[in-house]
């Protein structure tokens, strides 16, 4: 199964050189708190994603795509933070990167799911939830 997408990789990229640009903005008392957040993060999904090309097994790709899509979702949420109190000036086009990419990660997800044998999930069944004492 070969995961590799250009157009997850072009919009992990725009969104990870971005932060690093933006971050640059942030007052000097959030360069260790919001300015690492951000640029570790993104940089944190691009490495997921590049993971995820790279390995073989659908099971593993699904994880890593996971953690991608974990990553980019701190950034979003993050950034949309720091321009809500006022850090950071918003560009739209982070928020729609933001967007295609999840979209891109999601439809890779789907077809990892795809591609994991059935007889691995009868073998190794989710655990039930239902009996679970909170």
């Amino acid at each position: 199964m070969n995961i590799e997408n250009k157009k997850l990789t072009e919009l992990l990229s725009k969104i990870g050189t971005s932060m690093y640009a933006y971050s640059e903005e942030l007052p000097e008392d959030e360069k260790w708190n919001i300015c690492a957040k951000l640029r570790n993060r993104s940089s944190d999904a691009i490495s997921w994603a590049a993971e995820a090309s790279g390995s073989i097994d659908p099971r593993d790709i699904k994880w890593a795509l996971g953690k991608s899509r974990a990553s980019l979702a701190v950034v979003k949420a993050t950034y949309k933070h720091a321009c809500n109190v006022g850090l950071l000036t918003l560009n739209p086009e982070i928020m729609v990167w933001s967007e295609q990419a999840m979209k891109e990660i999601d439809l890779l997800i789907k077809n990892a799911t795809a591609d994991i044998p059935s007889w691995f999930v009868e073998m190794d069944p989710p655990a039930p939830t239902k009996d679970i004492k909170r």
